[in-house]
């Protein structure tokens, strides 16, 4: 007698009827895909949706320096952070600045920033060619700071080759209360930073 494959939980089952209703996995809307649990990387890769930890500006701080420094001490190639602010002015510029002082700390070298994150400067620094100085440890953190990145979002970048083939190796949300992520749109985050120290300066005073 043949055994049976398990039963699938509901949460499953609602993904499966998805796909029978759109025939391709990678034509069904992200929202339809968020409903049921799931969402889908830039490269169309699905999986169920993983609860992401909120800080406040602080503890965000030193969660990310604890996560970046265990990565560094496994990396072979430079390691690619991305500050993904809800909008403008919602303090990630102040918050990589804080984040380098505590990676400084702890011995953890930053190259710089990406101001353009393209696929030939993601590269460069991928493949060491920044790095010159003999004896030491080669790989550094860079930092790319955007605005409102999504899986979805990211998605279209790659299909229109605007993205390198390196996904970025840590995703940091940052948002104000005032100022959250759009509902229905998941940032792009291993963590997700409240920021009430933020200010909106380009509100009239």
């Amino acid at each position: 007698m043949p055994e049976q494959m398990p039963a699938l939980d509901e949460q499953s089952q609602r993904l499966q009827e998805l796909i029978a209703a759109h025939k391709n996995i990678k034509d069904i809307p992200m929202e339809e895909l968020v409903n049921v649990g799931y969402e889908r990387d830039f490269r169309g890769v699905v999986s169920k949706i993983e609860e992401v930890r909120e800080y406040d500006f602080e503890a965000g701080v030193h969660e990310a320096a604890d996560a970046l420094s265990s990565v560094y001490e496994k990396a072979k190639e430079d390691i690619i952070v991305v500050i993904n602010g809800s909008s403008v002015n919602v303090g990630k510029s102040f918050f990589r600045r804080t984040l380098v002082e505590e990676l400084a700390k702890r011995g953890v070298p930053v190259g710089g920033s990406i101001n353009a994150y393209t696929g030939l400067d993601v590269e460069r620094r991928k493949l060491g060619e920044a790095h010159t100085k003999p004896g030491s440890k080669p790989q550094s953190v860079y930092f790319s700071e955007e605005i409102d990145w999504t899986a979805e979002s990211l998605t279209e970048k790659f299909q229109r080759q605007e993205m390198p083939r390196y996904a970025a190796d840590y995703y940091i949300g940052i948002y104000r209360p005032d100022v959250p992520f759009r509902e229905k749109q998941l940032p792009l985050a291993d963590i997700i930073v409240k920021n009430d120290h933020a200010i909106n300066k380009s509100k009239p005073k």
